[in-house]
């Protein structure tokens, strides 16, 4: 069999790591000749349906990216952004929700099957794999002053298993309770999202997911060792690298190479994506879209391969805000515009924010990772009106009547002295 090795970038792999999460409910995750890895029955629509979340997925990669140095680690959980964005969604009405449809790929699709949809893929990836940890959770807080809709309430509650609280943000401790609630759905991974309360803020929309996966062939710690890893600007430069040998799915394409390493039965898979040597890491990017993703996963074939891959551990965290507005829902960060009727149809309300946090580690043994998105609510700020302007006739002045529709003058004149 043809043995390939590859040393891959890393500020490649965790973005693959994540957006695999929700490729492969799409795909046919082939693991040779292990049948073992479960299927999820899917109708039509809800194929569509994730299928345009994936491009969600790529094209908020792709906006992050263009916002962050060449140099830098970058991961998001496109997952994560979505549903978050899904409860936020359900709140939003006019031009703000069709502008989030359109943000979300989801344009077309009635808010029952959206919101149904990502229920379906939520409950789906938590129910695959035993031998893999993933929790899924939501949460919305709101300002215990603060009236909101019921059936927003009922909506999130139903579709997103959302955990709803009211908490007095004027009191110090509520950052903390909902820090607290985050650490604890990603295993202490991702801490102190939230510092403080702005004053103006009335709710926050919270997502956590954690994943911990095994390696369905682990690396043997024995085989690592420093390698060689290429760093634009940098020579003689090495990194901690394992290596192994093994059957894995692998596919070449025009700008890339690509491995498919599973975890556990093969539900989950790594995608590594190295780039050709006269590419880069932005090529690779630019040339992935929604609809080349199935095409070439479903050309890969089990390859007797030698991989030699980095091992790494980092966080990463981003404001979502221009990259989401670059994608058409710029209305709904729009103090003076936003409609988010459903959620409070008195009070003017807009997204002052989209925190998004990730955290991974690859070792010989497998991938931890988690990720939290926070839309953060606020109320528009209401100006005072202005007093009257002082507007005192205590001198001469001028006059004229005119025809309203023309502004014809009819009368013109002067008062030098009105008691004359």
């Amino acid at each position: 069999m043809k043995s390939l090795i590859l040393t891959v970038k890393s500020s490649v792999l965790p973005m693959y790591f994540v957006i695999s999460i929700v490729w492969m409910v799409t795909m046919s995750c082939k693991a040779g000749n292990d049948s073992t890895y479960k299927k999820i029955p899917l109708t039509t629509n809800e194929k569509q349906l994730i299928a345009n979340s994936n491009t969600f997925g790529l094209d908020l990669f792709r906006a992050v990216n263009v916002a962050e140095a060449d140099t830098s680690n970058l991961m998001i959980s496109p997952v994560s952004v979505a549903l978050a964005l899904g409860m936020t969604y359900n709140g939003a009405d006019g031009t703000t929700k069709t502008a989030m449809e359109q943000a979300l790929r989801m344009q077309g699709f009635t808010d029952s099957e959206i919101n149904k949809a990502y229920r379906k893929l939520m409950l789906s990836l938590l129910s695959l794999d035993p031998q893999v940890e993933l929790s899924i959770a939501n949460s919305i807080w709101y300002r215990n002053t603060f009236n909101v809709q019921q059936s927003f309430v009922d909506i999130n509650k139903m579709n997103y298993d959302a955990e709803i609280a009211a908490l007095d943000f004027k009191s110090p401790q509520s950052p903390d309770i909902i820090n607290k609630w985050i650490a604890g759905k990603t295993n202490d991974k991702i801490k102190n999202v939230i510092k403080s309360i702005d004053p103006q803020t009335v709710m926050f929309l919270v997502n956590a997911i954690y994943f911990n996966g095994k390696w369905k062939h682990p690396f043997d710690e024995k085989n690592t060792s420093r390698r060689p890893f290429i760093i634009p600007g940098e020579t003689n430069h090495k990194v901690m690298s394992m290596m192994m040998n093994a059957d894995f799915r692998h596919g070449a394409q025009p700008d890339f190479d690509a491995i498919e390493i599973p975890y556990g039965q093969g539900n989950y898979n790594m995608i590594i994506l190295l780039p050709n040597k006269d590419k880069t890491v932005n090529d690779v990017i630019a040339s992935l879209n929604g609809e080349n993703l199935d095409e070439w996963m479903n050309r890969m074939k089990e390859t007797d391969v030698q991989l030699t891959m980095p091992k790494f551990k980092f966080s990463f965290k981003e404001q979502l805000k221009d990259a989401l507005s670059g994608m058409g829902m710029g209305i709904a960060f729009d103090s003076s515009k936003a409609n988010f009727a459903k959620i409070n149809p008195n009070v003017p309300l807009f997204i002052s924010k989209v925190q998004h946090n990730t955290f991974v580690d690859v070792s010989e043994k497998g991938t931890e990772a988690a990720a939290v998105t926070v839309v953060v609510m606020d109320k528009t700020t209401v100006s005072l009106r202005p007093g009257p302007y002082l507007f005192t006739v205590d001198r001469p002045f001028v006059f004229m009547i005119t025809e309203k529709e023309t502004h014809a003058v009819m009368f013109i004149g002067k008062v030098m002295n009105p008691h004359l």
